[in-house]
């Protein structure tokens, strides 16, 4: 018999509890928060890699967020210094 979607949902729940214990609630076990200009939060290197995993960035892609972003900025404001907006 076909499972229902609440069985199928709650083994999937349990599955992602095994793949990876969760320290977010243990006393100390999470570095301080980084935000950034904007008041996001900045991802630590694990949960940047993770994400870079998850989304099949190549492997000869090498650079942070914050280095793509630093290089994206570098680009707006010569994109600026050209067009003459301030």
């Amino acid at each position: 018999m076909p499972k229902s979607n609440a069985e199928r949902q709650r083994e999937w729940r349990e599955r992602q509890k095994l793949q990876e214990p969760d320290t977010t609630h243990e006393p100390g076990g999470v570095a301080p928060l980084q935000v950034n200009q904007e008041g996001l939060r900045v991802p630590t290197p694990e949960e940047e890699q993770r994400i870079r995993d998850i989304f099949g960035y190549s492997s000869s892609e090498t650079r942070t967020k914050a280095e793509r972003d630093a290089a994206a900025e570098r680009m707006m404001e010569r994109h600026r210094a050209r067009s003459g907006d301030v």
